[in-house]
């Protein structure tokens, strides 16, 4: 049978399974589930856990894991074997030892095989299939832009934490695309204000001790307009050694949502359904209509051909006009992001 992840406390419930396979393109959702089995096995008598990880799937031991499998434990009558599986490619072998194993499950041998993202070659795959007929499969989506505010409420809720209704957004917008920061910041907000609801102020102010300027700061700046304050902490973060990817990707991502939200209201899509999709918390939706209305579609078209040039120069495939300055070159992007544009939309 075939799961998805958050599906699986619930079949566990129910019924456990010898054979489990956990992939998606979500790393941290992947280990939990891989938690919760280990879990649920030591208190059905799982003690013993035997671990394989294969880098590559030609020189692997298969024979290895099929011996572990039909191998009596001298120390526990009940065994647990994790097989790491990161491209999701066994070979020939491996193949083979999954489809006996699923096949011929043991009575005291349990096994969960970790994965990364699968695509749909492997999911047609003949031992992909079999290990679907005799075991569960659990699949974990990554979380899109739009769902994530979802997601952080019922990790929130999950943690026993209160909250006023902007601080999922807020939070959101400050980890977007990296799941595990918003694990690891929902936690140290647990443990900095225990038995209290979280405010809005008390997010901001606790991410904002990790550093004095912040790339989310500097998106904030940019598209409230503010050119000064863009710059000033553009520098600030200069200064202080923050990656120069980590400054371009906040942008970018920033950019690359105003465009689609602004190429949406051209073909006539109502302006909530595109924050919806996109994300936009309510908190920030004054900001991003001044900035929509700041720039034509034309010009977040133009930005994101600025951008694009920062990016080449940052990775060195060409000098730009200003020298090969990746900052100089950011500086513009900047500058271009918070002018006011309707007027000028062939700014390149």
């Amino acid at each position: 049978m075939k799961i998805n992840s958050a599906a699986l406390p619930g079949h566990l419930e129910q019924t456990v399974k010898p054979l489990y396979l956990l992939f998606g393109g979500e790393p941290l959702l992947v280990e939990e589930s891989a938690d919760l089995l280990r879990t649920v096995f030591r208190q059905q008598g799982f003690e013993e856990r035997v671990r394989f990880s294969v880098t590559d799937a030609r020189s692997f031991d298969w024979g290895a894991l099929s011996q572990a499998t039909a191998a009596l434990s001298l120390f526990s009558t009940q065994r647990l074997i994790e097989l790491r599986l990161p491209g999701g490619r066994p070979g020939d072998a491996g193949a083979k030892a999954l489809i006996e194993f699923s096949s011929h499950p043991q009575q005291d041998t349990v096994m969960v095989v970790i994965a990364g993202a699968l695509d749909r070659r492997i999911q047609n795959t003949k031992w992909f299939k079999q290990v679907e007929s005799a075991g569960v499969i659990v699949e974990h989506r990554e979380i899109r832009p739009g769902e994530l505010p979802g997601w952080i409420t019922a990790r929130l809720r999950e943690k026993g934490i209160a909250f006023e209704r902007e601080v999922p957004g807020r939070l959101a917008f400050f980890v977007e695309g990296n799941l595990l920061a918003a694990a690891q910041e929902i936690d140290k907000l647990s443990l900095l204000f225990p038995s209290r609801k979280l405010t809005l102020e008390m997010v901001e102010e606790t991410i904002s001790d990790n550093a004095r300027f912040t790339t989310w700061g500097l998106v904030d700046a940019c598209v409230a307009g503010n050119t000064a304050r863009a710059l000033r902490i553009l520098y600030g973060l200069k200064r202080e050694g923050i990656a120069p990817v980590m400054v371009l990707w906040s942008i970018v991502q920033e950019v690359r949502r105003l465009t689609r939200i602004a190429e949406g209201l051209s073909l006539g899509i109502k302006k909530s359904d595109l924050f919806r999709s996109e994300g936009v918390w309510s908190a920030r939706q004054g900001m991003i209509n001044a900035a929509l209305q700041r720039m034509s579609q034309e010009g977040w078209k133009n930005l994101l051909h600025t951008v694009a040039v920062a990016d080449r120069v940052l990775k060195g495939r060409e000098s730009g006009t200003l020298g090969g300055d990746f900052w100089l070159e950011l500086e513009r992007v900047v500058e271009q992001m918070t002018a006011d544009n309707r007027r000028n939309k062939a700014i390149v």
